[in-house]
Order: C-alpha cells, then structure tokens, then sequence
C-alpha cells in the first residue's frame, strides 16, 4: 500500500502500542484486524511488531475498522476512544451506558442486521434502519445494552441494534445495502 511514510521510530512505536490497546479492548485477534480493515495480516503484524512503518492508505483503513480517527492512533497516550466516536448505524450515542460496553454490541448488532458496522456503507445504513424498522427496543430504552445484576450486557431483545429487526426486514436491509456495498455484507 504505498511507500511507508510513518517510518519515525518513536511514532511508529506509538501507533503499535495504540493498535494493541485497541485490539486488547476489542478483543481482535491481529487476523481479526486485517479481516475488517482490508490490511494484510502481514502489514498488521508488522506494525504491530514494529518492523515496518505503513502509508497513509494503511492507516485510515486501520482507523475506519477500529472506529477511530486514524491520526488519533498517532497520538501519545491515546487512551481509549469517547463514547461518541463509537457511532453503530441506525443508532443514537448510548448516554449513560459505560463507553466500553458500547463495544461488546458491534458484535451483536452484525449478527442481528447481518451488516458490517462501519465502512462506507454505514451511512445508508443509518438512513435505512429507522425506516424499514418501526419498532424501537423499549426493554433496554433505546440503548441496546441493559443493566442486569450490576453487569452490563447487550440487550437480549434487539440484540444492541435499538430496532426490532424481523427476519423480513433483515433480508431486505442486507439485499439493498448489499447491492451497492456488498463488502458491507457478513
């Protein structure tokens, strides 16, 4: 992907400990990266292990499977990522609900709309579910996480979608968004 423009020692040491937090606290294997982001396995090895810098290209495909902005993962003492930057389709910002759970819906929210959560795509999606779905989640109020026993766990009901998806609606969701982004689909 271009010739390795972040080739800064210290800077790339930054961007492998950014990458391995982020993975840590999405529970992402390297593989797992490369597989959302498009970034060979060998790139993200690489960087992770900082044998090589990477190109602007590489970086803002990491981002954009991450969820992050990718200079962000640039910065020093990166932190974990605000509760707003997580944007999932079709959804409001989870106010009130700690940032972290918001993570543990991604996996959640594909299974039920069958979609990726983030790409180019996710813009129509966010157009389209409140749309096709009249139906918002009330057991969780709208926040796709519910706290059950002191936990906080993915809502059973809308699986951390907000909307209750019926099967129907989730064909038709993955057939239009599928024919003009079909590496949205999983």
């Amino acid at each position: 992907m271009g010739s390795p423009i972040i080739s800064v020692p210290a800077v790339r040491a930054t961007l492998a400990t950014n990458l391995k937090m982020c993975l840590e606290r999405l529970d992402w294997s390297q593989s797992e990266l490369a597989r959302r982001s498009g970034v060979s396995q060998k790139q993200v090895n690489n960087i992770v292990r900082q044998r090589n810098g990477c190109g602007v290209e590489a970086l803002a495909m990491l981002g954009q499977a991450l969820n992050v902005h990718y200079w962000r993962l640039l910065m020093p003492n990166l932190g974990w990522p605000v509760e707003d930057e997580l944007k999932i389709p079709g959804t409001r910002p989870s106010r009130g609900v700690p940032h972290f759970t918001n993570y543990r819906r991604l996996p959640a929210y594909e299974q039920a709309v069958g979609l990726r959560v983030m790409g180019r795509h996710a813009s129509l999606v966010d157009w389209l579910l409140p749309t096709v779905c009249a139906d918002r989640c009330t057991d969780c109020d709208e926040l796709g996480m519910q706290c059950v026993d002191g936990q906080w766990r993915v809502c059973s009901h809308c699986r951390g979608t907000v909307w209750r998806v019926t099967p129907q609606q989730r064909d038709w969701l993955r057939a239009t968004v599928g024919r003009r982004f079909p590496n949205a689909l999983i």
